[in-house]
């Protein structure tokens, strides 16, 4: 393959979600290789010490991956470099069959924070997503929730353990964007379906440690939950990514069905939102790599497979590991809560080739759609 073919490969596999929009990612290009490792420096986060979450993100980085070569002629395979996961090798070998019918979707999948139409998810299209799991090491459930689901309360607690540390608070909010510029990394206070008045209070907040410190004392933190739980309230269904493994290489496998299907939601205008610590904090606790927030929250992680369990239906030995809400957008997103695509040559480990170099203006000039929707 050449190395101007795996750049407009890198190009695209980079529309993929990161947690916060990290893109932690560093890309190596060889002969007919592509090596991806996460940068661990910009990956690190006190609410995911163990890269968990990013082991998500790898697997939909390798399903972006997998169908960007597609579409150009090329069956991509993988193997990881190391026991942790955190280097892979991608290799690739031509095929006359360069049709996926979720290319389209690559840049215009979403992450949709707002509240969402009650509108029900229809049949055919939670029969694609389960019909995934045939496909998958993972397994994908739906959940259509009752008014008065047990849900509602522990979506609310692990949103307050969240809320009440403010260690992990001022992490997050450094990948938040408060201007009214579009960044090509982190979030624009948009995309969380913040006000005006929001971006005050929070830029307030947030001016000083000691400041947020004293409103814990005073319970802001049981205010946010509870504004966070009420936009969850307006959820019609929920996506749960469930694995029996403990182990990165499943955390990866995740990421790469969650990706299928968040592209087939897409298609039929659909869109999601990860609430990546109140599920990933039972994969944590199944896997004895506890963090800061079990220590906050006692017994709520340990019990929640059990809850996840029942709602879900699992299967026995199955750990609830990502959790996605899902539903038809209220109004459609305007560009400016969205980020810009971050340039790719920027993520090479290695020095580009003056063709590599070439490929990305090419590939620049010809893309006429400009921003992340992350």
């Amino acid at each position: 393959m050449q190395p101007a073919i795996l750049l407009e490969i890198i190009e695209e596999a980079i529309w993929a979600p990161t947690g916060d929009n990290m893109q932690a990612w560093r890309f190596i290009v060889k002969d007919n290789s592509l090596v991806v490792q996460i940068d661990k420096e910009k990956a690190y986060h006190p609410i995911d010490p163990h890269y968990h979450a990013m082991m998500i993100s790898l697997g939909g980085l390798l399903e972006y991956i997998s169908i960007s070569s597609k579409v150009r002629g090329y069956n991509m395979s993988y193997e990881f470099e190391d026991d942790n996961c955190m280097s892979v090798e991608l290799t690739f070998k031509e095929t006359t069959d360069r049709q996926h019918n979720l290319y389209s979707q690559l840049r215009k999948r979403a992450t949709d924070r707002r509240k969402y139409k009650t509108k029900d998810i229809p049949l055919e299209v939670l029969s694609k997503i389960i019909d995934t799991n045939n496909f998958y090491h993972s397994k994908v459930s739906f959940y259509k929730p009752e008014k008065k689901s047990s849900l509602w309360s522990y979506l609310k607690k692990s949103d307050f353990q969240f809320w009440n540390i403010s260690e992990l608070i001022y992490a997050t909010f450094q990948w938040i964007d408060f201007t009214n510029n579009i960044p090509k990394k982190g979030l624009n206070w948009r995309n969380l379906g913040m006000n005006k008045l929001d971006v005050l209070m929070t830029r307030l907040m947030f001016a000083s440690k000691k400041i947020y410190d004293f409103l814990l004392k005073l319970g802001v933190a049981k205010v946010l939950s509870k504004k966070t739980s009420d936009v969850y309230k307006k959820t019609p269904g929920f996506l749960l990514f469930s694995v029996k493994e403990s182990s990165n290489s499943s955390l990866v496998e995740v990421g790469r069905q969650a990706i299928h299907c968040w592209l087939t939601l897409a298609k039929h205008g659909i869109v999601a939102q990860p609430l990546t610590l109140s599920s990933l904090c039972i994969f944590d606790e199944s896997a004895n790599t506890k963090t800061k927030v079990h220590e906050e929250a006692k017994d709520l992680f340990k019990n929640g497979n059990d809850l996840f369990s029942n709602l879900f239906r699992l299967e026995e030995n199955d750990t609830a590991t990502w959790l996605l809400r899902i539903g038809f957008p209220l109004s459609e997103m305007a560009e400016n809560m969205k980020s810009q695509r971050v340039d790719s040559l920027t993520l090479l480990a290695n020095e580009p080739t003056d063709q590599v170099a070439h490929a990305e203006l090419a590939v620049s000039e010809e893309n006429t759609e400009k921003h992340f929707q992350e």
